[in-house]
């Protein structure tokens, strides 16, 4: 078991963010999104949902539960 005192930590006030960056984080639609579905090589199917605005340029891929040879 390891002991050590709470960590401290600097406040960041020199964080700007533009309006379309604020955007690409879809805070406006949390929970609106397009399903899509993409083939793999062996036929399977990846079923997807994509969130946010369309001319995002933010991606995230968060895939679980895969196998390999």
């Amino acid at each position: 078991m390891i002991n050590s005192d709470s960590p401290t930590f600097e406040p960041s006030t020199n964080m700007t963010m533009t309006v379309k960056e604020l955007q690409d984080l879809g805070f406006e639609q949390p929970f609106s999104f397009r399903e899509h579905v993409f083939s793999v090589t062996d036929g399977g199917p990846i079923y997807a949902r994509r969130f946010g605005v369309e001319y995002s340029d933010l991606t995230i891929l968060v895939i679980h539960g895969v196998l390999s040879d």
